[in-house]
């Protein structure tokens, strides 16, 4: 390896896996050695910086340094890359960062220059947005039906809390606020998904079963003492419904009491049917014709 090249190979580790164009040629490497190495695939080129052959960083730790290195030390990663530097497994090629304004945009990356307040991590090499407002930002710059799926998917896995997104969102608001149209509509997304608006979205599926008059809320009695309270009932036919919110709404306690509950109700004599958010969302015919059935029988 040529002398320059070797030195070029240690700076470049010192910054994270590329140097700038200009230290290349600086270090003795012309603009046309620098054009023949990348064309033959021994260097990379990444956001006008250029990566040098090295095994110690992984993509996104270059990428992220790369546009670091363009735009200063006040940038920050954020996005997909940021996420896999946090090591949440998200297979977008999405490349955001946030960068003062007054730069210049570069090809395949997203520049971002609103001034949300986000957590962020430091090392020697760059900045980077924390899980949480990481997700946000990745959530704000997709395609609707993609960021409300990211959003499922999130607080499903706990890479988020519903507490921790609604807090971030409240910081976010305000003019000017980059996607805030977005989480707004990611708001009333986790909002949808709660256990009473599961309930008040079954309300009128079972009033569509016919001779029937159901009660919410209503107390189960076993030996003369409550030990549950059914979320909807028909006392007559000792038929009750349970209703679960979204898995991401519910935590180890509340599953764990909402299996007593249902234990306590069949021991007290009564049927129990469960629906979840999704079949009362996207099944109501299903649900309603399961409704009609267990009535039926217990009619009988």
């Amino acid at each position: 390896m040529r002398k320059e090249f070797e030195t070029l190979t240690t700076l470049a580790r010192a910054q994270g896996g590329v140097v700038t164009r200009q230290q290349a040629l600086a270090k003795g490497a012309s603009y046309e050695a620098q054009r023949l190495r990348i064309r033959s695939g021994l260097w990379q080129e990444r956001f006008g910086c250029i990566a040098i052959g090295t095994t110690e960083f992984s993509p996104d730790w270059i990428d992220a340094s790369a546009l670091t290195l363009r735009y200063g030390r006040d940038t920050v990663i954020t996005g997909p890359t940021a996420l896999r530097v946090c090591r949440i497994p998200i297979s977008s090629s999405l490349v955001l960062a946030v960068v003062a304004s007054g730069h210049h945009s570069v090809t395949a990356a997203k520049l971002l220059r609103d001034t949300s307040p986000r957590s962020v991590s430091r090392n020697r090499h760059f900045t980077h947005a924390l899980v949480p407002d990481a997700l946000v930002d990745t959530m704000c710059v997709l395609p609707e039906r993609q960021a409300m799926a990211l959003l499922d998917e999130a607080l499903q896995r706990h890479w988020i809390s519903v507490n921790r997104l609604e807090g971030i969102i409240e910081r976010r608001r305000g003019r000017g606020r980059h996607g805030i149209r977005t989480l707004e509509k990611l708001h009333q997304r986790i909002k949808s998904g709660t256990r009473s608006e599961a309930e008040r979205r079954m309300l009128p599926l079972l009033r569509r079963v016919s001779g029937v008059r159901w009660r919410a809320n209503y107390p189960i009695l076993l030996n003369g003492q409550v030990v549950a309270e059914a979320d909807f009932a028909a006392p007559e036919l000792k038929l009750c419904i349970e209703i679960d919110g979204r898995a991401y709404h519910s935590d180890r306690a509340a599953f764990e009491n909402d299996r007593a509950r249902q234990n306590a109700l069949v021991l007290a004599g009564w049927t129990v049917l469960r629906f979840t958010w999704e079949q009362i969302t996207k099944q109501p015919e299903a649900v309603v014709a399961a409704v009609a059935l267990a009535v039926a029988q217990r009619a009988s």
